[in-house]
């Protein structure tokens, strides 16, 4: 019989009771949200998208929170569509009336040529989406607008040939004159696309707040509190042989662990070092390795889409996974036999962003961050 506490959610975000072990991270971004917007990077599956929903199910006093993936969106004025209907179920009245104006004040504008008809649409998608952060205003109630995954929006724009820098400026103006808070996160760093086009700048007055891995408490805390959840009889050196197996305790790489464990053995019987060490192998070694890490190798062709920048960091990171621990000479040197032009530079941004991309970390050597990712991506590199 299970019983009650936190159960294992591998697909969609987590909110309310099993959101597990946030609520210090909940409490700094509500604590900073109150005089600055926020820009909220983690890598993929860490939890950030699970703690701005949950603050959209469950806002505090003197607040309201508008939540928007912007993934799929095209184009700006997809994104401005897509926010205004978004807003529209809270604020009906309020935002036709907004959008009325706008497209009154639109119509009035004769199109005569292409050029008129390039620029009326800018004007069409800044108009219409001041007309929306205007309906969010509200003396008794702050804003807060957030944008998810907007790093994978710029890159869809940056592809179709679009101007990042007029989007992100107009942006940053509504951040700073609108008194509306935004909360712009994604799973790829953001500064990758936006220093490709000379703008960093334009997110420079965003307070950043990072989402990172359990402490070793918190982690053994989810770890029994799940496995008393399922009913899995266990006896305390399993949590940490668990937590060595997995190695930095990312909450979805334990969410993993445990539901190959509950699911995969008799929870009538105890818990064994036998199952636990075949579930971490059904993670790593079978086919849905692929599924749960392949977006961190697929990730880099997005990162570093061009060559031989891209086969520099392969094997820079293959590198690093065969030796387990490395020093910066010696990555140095790979990616130099790889990559020649600005290879100085080109290097010191690529660490950087595998390190912000939770690839590798840097103490006194370089080395994977996590032992799991270490362990698949030898094996889809062919490297064991």
């Amino acid at each position: 019989m299970f019983n009650y506490g936190v159960d294992i959610v591998l697909g969609p975000p987590v909110t309310g009771e099993n959101l597990y072990g946030r609520d210090g991270e909940l409490d700094t971004l509500w604590d900073r949200i109150r005089n600055n917007s926020i820009l909220l990077l983690s890598p993929r599956r860490f939890g950030k998208t699970s703690l701005v929903r949950e603050m959209e199910r469950n806002p505090r006093d003197g607040f309201a929170v508008v939540y928007m993936d912007v993934e799929g969106a095209g184009s700006p004025g997809d994104l401005v569509e897509g926010l205004a209907g978004k807003i529209e179920q809270s604020y009906p009245r309020r935002i036709l009336k907004a959008l009325m104006s706008v497209r009154e004040s639109i119509e009035e504008v004769k199109i005569q040529d292409a050029a008129v008809k390039l620029r009326e649409s800018r004007i069409a998608w800044k108009s219409k989406g001041g007309a929306v952060f205007d309906a969010l205003k509200d003396p008794s109630t702050t804003h807060i607008v957030v944008l998810d995954e907007l790093p994978l929006f710029l890159l869809a724009l940056e592809k179709k040939g679009g101007d990042l820098g007029e989007f992100m400026l107009w942006l940053r103006s509504v951040r700073q004159n609108s008194g509306i808070r935004f909360i712009l996160c994604g799973s790829i760093g953001m500064g990758t696309v936006l220093n490709r086009h000379g703008l960093g700048y334009s997110i420079n007055d965003l307070e950043r707040v990072k989402v990172g891995p359990f402490d070793g408490q918190t982690a053994r805390g989810m770890i029994k509190t799940i496995l008393d959840r399922y009913g899995v009889p266990y006896e305390q050196d399993h949590v940490g042989k668990i937590l060595k197996e997995v190695g930095a305790p990312v909450p979805y790489f334990l969410q993993l662990m445990l539901h190959n464990i509950v699911h995969g053995a008799d929870v009538r019987a105890p818990l064994t070092d036998d199952v636990i060490t075949g579930s971490y192998e059904n993670i790593v070694l079978t086919h849905h390795g692929r599924e749960y890490f392949g977006p961190y190798y697929d990730r880099l062709g997005v990162e570093f889409p061009s060559e031989p920048l891209h086969s520099a960091v392969m094997e820079v990171l293959d590198l690093v996974a065969t030796r387990e621990r490395c020093q910066e000479p010696d990555l140095r040197t790979a990616f130099l036999n790889r990559v020649e032009y600005d290879a100085d530079a080109q290097f010191r941004n690529a660490m950087n962003t595998l390190e912000d991309g939770f690839y590798i970390v840097r103490n006194a050597h370089y080395e994977f961050t996590s032992k799991v990712l270490r362990d698949w991506w030898m094996r889809e590199r062919g490297l064991v």
